[in-house]
């Protein structure tokens, strides 16, 4: 635990892991790209939510969308989980969801409440 806390203090992804859950399946966030039309959405889309993370941190340039997953692949295995994907209809599936530590930074992606993933009916 304390080689894990000195990791997140030197490494963003490893602590954005903190914020997340992995399941068994991935069925969970999709990846998500750096350019998307209209408004970023972090609790859909795990890129999205790295980049508000690392904009809510100011911690500079964020990496490339391949980069992330591969280091999210590396850090998952600080937490004792398994990072997993899954292509469908050529978009990339996570097995990662946000717990409630994503709160921190999550209304800062919009300046005020985080809107639900899925509207009222």
């Amino acid at each position: 635990m304390e080689a894990l806390a000195i990791k997140r203090g030197t490494d963003p992804v490893s602590d954005l892991c903190a914020a997340l859950y992995f399941m068994g399946e991935p069925k969970g966030m999709m990846m998500g790209g750096g350019t998307w039309a209209g408004q970023p959405e972090p609790k859909v889309y795990l890129y999205h939510c790295y980049l508000a993370f690392m904009d809510y941190h100011n911690l500079g340039k964020p990496l490339s969308v391949e980069k992330f997953s591969r280091t999210v692949r590396q850090a998952a295995k600080e937490y004792r989980a398994v990072y997993l994907t899954r292509k469908i209809n050529g978009r990339t599936q996570t097995n990662v969801n946000l717990n409630e530590q994503a709160d921190e930074f999550l209304p800062h992606a919009w300046g005020g409440d985080v809107p639900d993933a899925d509207p009222p009916a």
